[in-house]
């Protein structure tokens, strides 16, 4: 679960298919799961875990460990209630992976990843930490950040 899936269940709530015909019809169809409760954990881990049985859309409580590893923190939401940072990842007892800020940086257990995605956004101006990173995960419980220049297409590994 992240902001984004979040952004998608509010706009159910607080809109009306009425100010969007053209979409009218998808949007009733996730309202009614939204207000039927079938979409317990969100409109899309919903059509994710419908689509895609073998996939596990985890919801916001949820916990998915491999290998010792933390893996279903989006990282918009941090422990007891905060704000999720790398800092407050970095004191947990489990290593973790998380994406959120778009940043790359590791902090003691905790590896947070890049983009994969455009840079430019039209909201995001000025300097940036903004940069393509990935993080693999061995059977060892041993990560890597793979971060990837895309100007001069080399790769720089952290660990």
């Amino acid at each position: 679960s992240s902001n984004h899936d979040d952004m998608l269940d509010r706009a159910m709530i607080q809109s009306d298919w009425k100010d969007n015909l053209k979409n009218a019809e998808i949007f009733v169809r996730m309202l009614s799961l939204s207000l039927s409760g079938k979409a317990k954990d969100g409109i899309i881990p919903y059509y994710i875990n419908e689509k895609y049985p073998n996939i596990v859309a985890s919801g916001t409580d949820d916990s998915h460990v491999v290998y010792g590893t933390e893996l279903a923190l989006h990282g918009h939401k941090g422990p007891n209630g905060s704000r999720g940072n790398i800092n407050a990842f970095a004191k947990l007892p489990t290593p973790t992976i998380t994406g959120h800020s778009h940043s790359p940086a590791i902090k003691w257990g905790s590896y947070q990843v890049g983009i994969s995605c455009g840079m430019k956004h039209g909201y995001n101006s000025g300097l940036s930490g903004w940069a393509y990173a990935s993080c693999t995960l061995n059977k060892y419980g041993a990560r890597q950040m793979i971060v990837l220049n895309k100007e001069t297409l080399t790769y720089t590994s952290l660990y």
